[in-house]
């Protein structure tokens, strides 16, 4: 997530989403910090997100739900 924040740095200006490139770093530095210690309360609150987004089992789920939707044959 903080290398897609990195990446998407001028839209995220361009939409207002962000005034600058070191406003958008500073958040992608916090989502980094929550990756390695995601029981760290202050960034979740910091970042507007539950306990429930930091949890690995719920991330996970999310994740192989999401790919298993993209995956499974329609028809």
């Amino acid at each position: 997530m903080a290398a897609a924040l990195r990446r998407q740095a001028s839209d995220l200006i361009k939409h207002e989403l962000a005034r600058s490139e070191a406003d958008v770093e500073v958040v992608a530095a916090a989502v980094n910090s929550l990756a390695e210690t995601p029981d760290r309360v202050d960034l979740l609150w910091r970042l507007g997100l539950t306990e429930q987004v930091a949890d690995l089992q719920n991330r996970t789920t999310e994740i192989r739900n999401f790919i298993d939707s993209l995956a499974r044959p329609r028809i």
